[in-house]
């Protein structure tokens, strides 16, 4: 699918919008707040899991793959939301978990007591070996079938075994079900770790007590796994986004993504979003500033670009729903201006567009204060070692859970989301209101708007496509880069301090857009400048 003139919008489900006053958000909840999407610009909606699931992670842990979870409504619900988008010109994709099922799953319940065609539908072995996943040992022993079954996330979420044919044919018969239903493509979550080494050799990166992500992660086999889904995706015309974190360089990137035998339209990587350097840092107080630099944001976006740009199609974000909030992450949480900066330095580089719920109108971190406010599997776990302050105090800057606080409508009691206190905490500290600023010209919003305009414009579509892009750092405060496509010329300054950038020597000419209402010449703390020769 050609990605010009798409903006994607990821929206974790139960934190969006609550239609129904049970405190958790819900499809209906999606659907009556289409509306606001329009207006924002957005064309794309990625969905976070919706399917029946145990809620172990999240959602991510399937239990049944043909039936909405209660929580968030009905297929019924489903249906009018794809339609209501429809209407609207926005696509939807949803979230497709196909390296894991829930244990609860009738698949495991059938694999556990050895019933075909479901014997070999996981990955089952007497005698375990060292892997480690990413939530520790790798293994788990089943009393039912008498053998340890492998998982790389959550000891509830066993690996599906690929192995199988049967496997991914079940997994294709699901696809095809939601496309015909309606929906406009998938996020593939985890896809990167379908295969795996088919020896299960002992590790020598697990024997020293480290993940060896080379066992299970961006197999050659992946490839194969995918390619009939993509044929698929290609019947319907619909997307197919990939998430390859792991062990993805930009060779395996371009072989994902590329236009001639690609498996995935596009595919995210985990490259920007922890540019700072500082996940593993548990005590941040004395650390003054979070931005990224200069010279590593050119780095890590142009290394994929020269890679991509000729041969496949890129997407840009800042973060989804495992990474923190922009606001709280790299900009300044005191200071609009740092977040339209940096919504402008990177939605006007070549690649598709995709926003974070709430992104757009500048949303916080939650600031928990204890153990029992966090929902994720990771961080209690985390907690229960120790839940001093300063641990909770970490997870608040790191933990996934702080970046899922539902979305910011209005000042009210529950800030629009529900007339009852929210499945998820909303947290302390300053929350941003939607609704008002959509009403005020100068808000982060409408900024955000603008430029979803100048992407959607066809006058602009050679920015995914140019001959040339030079970008440099200016000062080591900020950035500066050129679009060329023929005789069209796009030019942005971005000052990423607080202090003012001076002595450019910048040409007045066809500003197209800033997010300061004057440009003298020189760029405010956190001033960005768009310019055009047309």
């Amino acid at each position: 699918m050609n990605i010009n003139g798409l903006i994607g919008y990821e929206i974790f489900v139960e934190s969006f919008y609550d239609s129904n006053n049970d405190g958790i958000g819900d499809l209906k909840g999606i659907s009556l707040k289409l509306d606001y999407l329009k207006t924002l610009g957005v064309t794309l909606l990625w969905l976070t899991p919706f399917n029946s699931s145990p809620q172990v992670d999240n959602g991510y842990d399937v239990n049944d793959y043909y039936s909405v979870d209660k929580r968030y409504g009905t297929i019924d619900d489903l249906k009018e939301l794809l339609d209501e988008a429809h209407k609207r010109g926005i696509k939807i994709i949803m979230d497709f978990v196909m390296n894991h099922t829930s244990d609860e799953h009738e698949w495991f319940e059938l694999s556990r007591k050895r019933i075909e065609p479901y014997n070999d539908f996981y990955i089952w072995r007497d005698k375990p070996n060292n892997w480690i996943g990413f939530a520790g040992d790798a293994w788990k022993y089943d009393d039912v079938r008498k053998q340890y079954y492998f998982h790389i996330f959550n000891e509830h979420q066993p690996d599906l075994n690929y192995q199988n044919p049967m496997v991914l044919s079940s997994m294709l018969e699901v696809a095809e079900y939601y496309l015909k239903l309606g929906i406009d493509g998938f996020r593939l979550d985890a896809v990167s770790h379908l295969a795996k080494e088919k020896t299960f050799r002992n590790s020598l990166k697990c024997k020293k007590g480290e993940i060896d992500t080379n066992k299970y992660s961006n197999r050659k086999e992946v490839f194969e796994y995918l390619r009939p889904l993509k044929k698929l995706s290609e019947k319907y015309n619909a997307i197919i986004v990939g998430e390859v974190g792991g062990n993805a360089g930009t060779r395996l990137l371009k072989k994902f993504t590329n236009y001639k035998d690609g498996v995935m339209d596009i595919a995210f990587t985990f490259n920007q979003t922890w540019m700072n350097d500082m996940y593993g840092i548990e005590d941040a107080s004395n650390i003054k500033g979070k931005m990224f630099t200069p010279k590593r944001f050119i780095h890590e976006y142009m290394n994929i670009y020269k890679a991509l740009h000729k041969n496949s199609q890129m997407v840009n974000y800042w973060l989804n729903h495992d990474h923190p909030r922009l606001a709280s992450h790299y900009g300044d949480e005191n200071n609009p201006y740092s977040l339209s900066a940096l919504a402008g330095l990177l939605y006007l580089l070549p690649g598709m567009p995709f926003i974070y719920y709430g992104e757009e109108i500048g949303m916080h971190n939650i600031e928990y204060t204890s153990i029992d406010e966090f929902h994720d599997a990771y961080a209690i776990e985390y907690l229960k070692e120790d839940d001093s302050l300063k641990r909770v105090k970490h997870l608040n800057r790191v933990n996934r859970d702080s970046s899922r606080g539902v979305m910011e409508w209005d000042s009210g009691k529950y800030l629009g989301f529900s007339d009852v206190v929210p499945f998820r905490s909303i947290g302390k500290g300053c929350h941003q209101v939607a609704l008002k600023q959509l009403n005020d010209e100068s808000s982060l919003f409408n900024f955000y708007r603008k430029i979803i305009e100048i992407r959607k414009s066809e006058e602009f579509y050679f920015i995914n496509h140019p001959d040339k892009l030079i970008m440099k750092p200016v000062q080591d405060k900020g950035i500066y880069y050129k679009i060329v496509k023929g005789n069209k010329v796009l030019e942005v300054y971005v000052n990423l301090t607080d202090t003012y950038l001076q002595n450019l020597k910048i040409d007045k000419k066809n500003l197209l857009i800033s997010n300061f209402s004057t440009f003298s010449g020189n760029l405010e703390p956190y001033q960005i400048v768009v310019f055009t020769n047309f």
